[in-house]
């Protein structure tokens, strides 16, 4: 085949190495035609198409035994909840264990790095950093807000409802273990910081911002993973519960306009009355939405709330 044979289909869609050009009938020359783009030594990509982060970053390691594939790259990877630039980031990073390759190229974003026993894994033939260490990882590109939604998400588990049971990706046992054991890495106190502010059970990056926002007012104790149950022998799981208020704060998203949901939703709200509770539903515009409540610019969610607490426990003030 010459330089002018199309690549396969197989070559189209993602990062390739040279045995998969060998593998697909073609040459090596067929490397060097204006379609193909060297990504690193050994690893090629349709010029026209930006290859996904995880598949190249996939490619880069499957031809690097020192490579590791971390941080940002790694989380993704995971599906951690992440800010919506790094949910974009085309570029990929990737640390190597033999002290070379420190540079940035096109996709790539290479460092160095030594890691402990049990800080890496093996996860499809290639090398990437625990959960946990890539929390550690995270707090060098991420603000304190967006590490606690991270970790919130790594750590997120349940005992009640269609999710009990389901491991999380990792502990906050382990998370406190790790940042330990780095006492004076990048990063570190807000590694420290974020760890106290972490909950289990939170489902959605927004039900996390929501609890922050409202902890930063003086609302605390709030609980999460709670189970209602109903006298018609249903149960109620809250985004958020206050004990006192008897109050249910349910975020609800975008799905929550489909017929079948606002169906279940409706169900959800009578069920919350029949246990003796009220339940609070708060809708994104609530969150993205800032008032000026008691002398304090909030969003708006924060004044729902507040105000369906003091309504429901007859007093004001924390």
């Amino acid at each position: 085949m010459n330089a002018s044979t199309p690549l396969p289909e197989p070559l189209l869609h993602a990062p390739f190495t040279v045995r998969d050009v060998e593998k697909a009938g073609l040459t090596r020359s067929r490397l060097r035609s204006r379609d193909v783009v060297g990504v690193r030594p050994g690893v090629y990509a349709p010029a026209d198409r930006m290859p996904h982060p995880v598949g190249l970053a996939q490619a880069v390691a499957r031809t690097d035994p020192h490579a590791v594939i971390c941080s940002v790259t790694a989380a993704r990877w995971m599906g951690v909840r992440l800010p919506q630039r790094f949910q974009t980031e085309e570029a990929v990073r990737i640390a190597r264990t033999d002290g070379r390759d420190r540079s940035r190229r096109r996709w790539i974003i290479a460092s160095t790095a030594s890691y402990r026993p049990g800080e890496v894994l093996m996860r499809d033939g290639v090398r990437v950093t625990t959960p946990a260490r890539t929390f550690l990882d995270l707090a060098r590109v991420l603000s304190e807000e967006e590490l606690i939604i991270a970790g919130d998400g790594l750590i997120c588990a349940h005992r009640h409802g269609p999710l009990a049971g389901r491991p999380p990706l990792c502990t906050l046992d382990q998370l406190r273990e790790i940042v330990h054991a780095h006492s004076g890495c990048r990063g570190i106190r807000r590694c420290r910081t974020a760890l106290e502010r972490l909950r289990v059970g939170s489902d959605s990056a927004p039900e996390t911002v929501l609890r922050l926002r409202l902890e930063e007012f003086g609302i605390i104790g709030l609980l999460l993973d709670v189970r209602l149950e109903c006298p018609d022998g249903g149960t109620v799981l809250p985004d958020l519960w206050h004990e006192e208020a008897r109050l249910s704060t349910q975020y609800d998203g975008v799905h929550h306009s489909d017929p079948a949901q606002i169906s279940r939703d409706v169900e959800r709200n009578r069920r919350t009355r029949a246990a003796g509770a009220e339940e609070l539903r708060i809708m994104h515009r609530d969150m993205t939405t800032e008032v000026v409540f008691r002398g304090q610019r909030v969003i708006r969610a924060v004044q729902l709330v507040v105000e369906a607490i003091e309504t429901r426990t007859g007093r004001r003030g924390w």
